[in-house]
């Protein structure tokens, strides 16, 4: 048995116990605000369980205990505070908490002023699955530490700060692992151990704080295994073969151990050395820095102890065999170039560095390379063999030399990957240089010839199709370079061909110029705007697949007027998914100039922008009632621009201020002023169109005293003048007329027959029941065009009285309604215009030279034929029965069922249609007095 004393004076290691240090700072914690979904725990955790960032922070009360194998998840960010006096003990299960650098787990205090030992401790005991206990970046602060019973967790980068007590405190079978462990502020700040002996395999392998020894002695046993050979001195940036020796085989399963360097700058080495089940010697390596020193490379295992082996660095002359760029595929049968390198120039004389390989005769190449003297490079070619084979070619050792890197694995393939870089699109007309971009391995010492094709030469032609590709490079060089040049739009690939490689293609589309266009705002294609306004024009692109601005792809426009004298606007951005926008131009002087609009990779547009005086435009109905007032408006107009919304112009700069009057009044003074409301108000006598406006506010012409005309006035300061036409003032009292029918609007008469109408009366423009039945006269202003049935009379709580008109001859006639015995209150005589059209039917809101196409075999369908032409006009009727026939040509493919007679006074007839096979049938009804129809039905199967 050892017995660990003390180095300096041989006294028994004991512990000194330190005062806590004052902690002065802002604690940080891993969340700023609380969650939504904060989680609180308490009892026992029996299941697997996760605590993710969601749920953070997640708080924890009393003794928790985690157990029945579950394993508990910590995700990284998570905040665990603890509550006065908790603690979480493992009793069986696994705790993974594992953190980031930027999102470390933590676990503290709960208190908002926290100090060391406001709660217990996380302890691990016998139960804890060790390997599956991993925790990383993890900080524990303000509690009592953590403590370690029988078990052997993995504690890596755990920060341990201002606990009351020691930072980690383990016993005599524990075996935690860990790299980076640091504490500050805590009572200890080191892994505490007790005295005792040690009579299984433990390992004190939490690396970053010391261990200290509690009171008393600790006794270990032998080591289990060693490091071959176990010293070594080596040349800078070498690899270090050692061997590792186990007194025992590998138990089931295997084991994985530990790798350290105490001075990783000069001596590195991997973290873990896996040997494999029932071995007892394994082969690994470490590789020396560029720093010369001495550094102790330690294997260590909880149940075996720790090996070592001392590596020391020097300054001695390495050989080095490499193959540049660095690559191990080489084209089968092609000649490459390897190097031998010295760290220090050969000697005088020069010096031969003799080479091998194996397989032997799998790769050709010299027995021997040499290095002139002061020189530090020899280079040599090999030629590999059959594609699919692999050798090994390796410089050997000679005196006063070590060797570094002593070989190269090579590969033999059959083909190289060469990759050019080519754009997804070119613009016609456009020309372009390709190089090859990468060759994968390098080619060959020589280089290759490679020839460069186009699937559709007349869309994208290869000019220069032929060039040299330079060898053993990785991104070689292209001589002379390809030379592409688009043609016409359209899609073409680019295809590279050659001995010994292989090439994707590459896809190019070759789009034309965006054809650019300025909206016209009249018939005659210009853009037309008022001197003094502001418009929009619309400016757009037309999108085809072959445009270079398609959608998705945005655009901006440089929109200029030639003669800024004349008009002025600005240039516009067209977002990715849009045509058409509209920019604001200003007409400044009248006169005549043109619209340029232009773009990058776009064809320009040219519009004629006439600027002219605009002019007022009345908006006021021709007739009005006698108590009402009468609604108007004053606008700007320009000649020739379509009413489109947005073609709207508003006026800039000054109001434009209009005298008003009403002039040509019969009888005189049948209205008095102009309002600016439509009841009370004050009388206005101007009216304006402010700037940013086209018209004016709504102004009101006063009740009327009796029946007659007037117009309205107005004049302006540089000389414009203008009147409406004469407006009509009729009596509040009228008679209207209408159709009867839902869903008919035309007021038509089928000639020969007779349709129904509706007469009704009027107050104010609105319908309004009589208090008395009043007798109204109707007559037909031609009468050789319709007659009707008159007199009719219209009565109280009527919507309207129904009378008939029968057509007599085509043509357009009006209908005249009077009331004979109130001249007074019906002074105007009702007047509406009625067509009477030739004798035609109509066919279920179809037309009768369409076929029915969407018909099929076992259907059977409906339709409605009225006596009516179109078919949204008034349906006519006979006043008596006629006889009817109807039949279809081809009774195998479609039938109607008979109807022998339209009855009197009956619009419309319903035909019943079954179809029977497929093919096509004529429908024909013969109705008296209308032409035969004809309906085609093509039935599908």
């Amino acid at each position: 048995m050892q017995v660990l004393k003390d180095a300096t004076n041989q006294r028994r290691l004991s512990v000194v116990r330190s005062t806590a240090a004052t902690f002065v700072g802002l604690v940080l914690g891993v969340c700023t605000s609380q969650s939504a979904w904060a989680l609180t725990v308490s009892g026992s955790i029996a299941t697997n369980t996760r605590w993710t960032a969601a749920q953070s922070p997640v708080t924890v009360q009393g003794n928790v205990t985690l157990d029945q194998d579950a394993t508990l998840t910590v995700d990284p960010g998570v905040q665990i505070r603890m509550e006065p006096s908790s603690s979480f003990t493992v009793m069986r299960g696994a705790v993974r908490a594992v953190g980031t650098q930027d999102q470390p787990i933590v676990i503290t205090s709960a208190k908002s002023s926290p100090a060391p030992g406001d709660w217990g401790v996380w302890r691990f005991t016998e139960g804890t699955r060790n390997e599956q206990t991993q925790w990383d970046y993890v900080r524990v602060e303000y509690g009592s530490g953590l403590v370690v019973e029988k078990s052997s967790p993995t504690l890596n980068r755990v920060s341990l700060r201002f606990n009351n007590g020691p930072a980690v405190r383990i016993d005599l079978e524990s075996s935690p692992v860990g790299k980076g462990i640091t504490a500050e502020g805590n009572l200890i700040n080191a892994v505490l151990v007790p005295a005792g002996v040690i009579t299984g395999q433990v390992s004190w392998a939490l690396a970053g704080i010391p261990y200290f020894v509690e009171q008393g002695l600790v006794e270990v046993g032998l080591a289990q295994m060693l490091i071959e050979p176990a010293e070594v001195k080596v040349p800078r940036n070498s690899n270090v073969p050692l061997r590792l020796k186990l007194m025992q085989p590998a138990p089931q399963g295997g084991r994985d151990l530990l790798i350290t360097s105490s001075a990783p700058d000069v001596v590195r080495s991997y973290a873990i050395l896996s040997v494999p089940e029932g071995v007892t010697e394994v082969d690994f390596s470490v590789s020396s820095m560029y720093q010369f020193g001495t550094a102790s490379i330690s294997v260590s295992h909880p149940e075996l102890g720790t090996a070592g082996v001392k590596v020391e660095v020097a300054d001695i002359p390495t050989i080095n065999l490499s193959v540049w760029p660095s690559h191990n595929q080489m084209l089968a049968g092609s000649p490459y170039t390897l190097y031998v390198d010295l760290s220090k120039p050969a000697p005088s004389g020069g010096l031969t560095v003799p080479l091998s390989s194996t397989p032997v005769g799998a790769v050709q190449h010299p027995a021997s390379v040499a290095i002139a003297e002061g020189e530090s490079r020899g280079a040599f070619v090999v030629q590999g063999g059959a594609s699919g084979t692999t050798a090994t070619v390796s410089a050997q050792a000679v005196a006063g030399y070590a060797i570094r890197e002593g070989s190269v694995d090579l590969e033999f393939v059959s083909d190289l990957y060469v990759e050019f870089l080519a754009p997804s699109r070119m613009l016609v007309g456009e020309q372009l240089e390709i190089s090859v971009r990468q060759v994968v391995p390098p080619g060959p010492k020589g280089g290759l010839k490679a020839q460069m094709d186009s699937s559709a030469p007349s869309v994208l032609k290869v000019i220069v199709n032929e060039a040299s590709v330079s060898g053993e490079n990785l991104y070689p060089e292209t001589t002379p370079s390809f030379q592409i040049q688009a043609i016409a739009p359209g899609n073409a690939r680019l295809q590279l061909s050659g001995a010994g490689f292989t090439s994707g293609p590459n896809d190019i589309q070759v789009v034309k110029p965006t054809e650019l266009f300025i909206e016209a705002n009249t018939e005659n294609q210009k853009f037309v705007i008022g001197e003094g306004l502001v418009g929009q024009v619309r400016v757009g692109r037309k999108i085809d697949p072959f445009s270079y601005h398609g959608y998705g792809v945005g655009l901006y426009i440089n929109l200029t007027c030639e003669d800024a004298s004349i008009c002025s606007t600005q240039s516009v951005y067209i977002p990715p998914w849009q045509q058409v926008v509209g920019v604001s131009i200003a007409g400044n002087a009248v006169g005549a100039t043109k619209l340029h609009a232009s773009a990058e990779h776009a064809a320009s547009a040219i519009a004629d922008v006439n600027v002219v005086k605009p002019e007022l435009a009345w908006s006021a109905s021709s007739e009005r009632y006698v108590g009402v007032r009468q609604g108007f408006n004053i606008c700007l107009s320009i000649p020739d621009v379509i009413s489109y919304s947005y073609n709207r112009q508003v006026l800039s700069g000054s109001a434009w201020v209009m005298d008003l009057s009403l002039p040509d009044q019969v009888p005189a003074g049948l209205v008095s002023a102009i309002y600016d409301q439509p009841e009370g108000g004050a009388p206005v006598t101007q009216a304006r169109i402010e700037p940013g406006s086209t018209c004016t506010d709504t102004l009101y012409v006063s009740e009327a005293s009796r029946r007659g005309s007037y117009r309205i006035g107005l004049s302006m300061a540089n000389g414009m003048n203008s009147r409406t036409e004469p407006i009509t003032v009729l009596a509040d009292d009228q008679i209207e007329m209408r159709a009867v029918c839902g869903d008919c609007s035309d007021m038509t008469v089928v000639q020969g027959f007779t349709a129904k109408f509706g007469v009704y009366a009027t107050y104010r423009g609105l319908p309004q029941s009589p208090s008395q039945p009043i007798r109204v006269d109707i007559r037909c202003s031609n009468a050789s065009a319709c007659s009707a049935a008159s007199p009719v009379d219209v009565k109280p709580d009527e919507e309207y009285a129904y009378f008939e008109v029968t057509g007599l001859s085509p043509g357009r006639v009006n209908l005249e309604a009077t009331v004979p015995a109130l001249p007074d209150v019906y002074p105007d005589v009702g007047s509406r215009s009625i067509r009477v059209v030739p004798p035609s039917l109509s066919f279920d809101s179809r037309d009768w030279q369409t076929p029915e196409v969407d018909v099929k075999v076992g259907e059977s369908r409906t339709y409605e034929v009225c006596l009516s032409e179109p078919a949204w006009g008034v349906r006519s009727y006979s006043l008596t029965d006629m006889n009817i026939q109807m039949s279809t040509s081809n009774p195998a493919v479609a039938r109607v069922t008979p109807i022998d007679v339209w009855p009197a006074k009956q619009e419309c007839l319903s035909l019943e249609m079954n179809f029977i096979s497929a093919g096509a049938a004529l429908l024909t009804v013969n109705v008296p007095g209308v032409p035969a129809h004809t309906k085609r039905f093509e039935v599908q199967p």
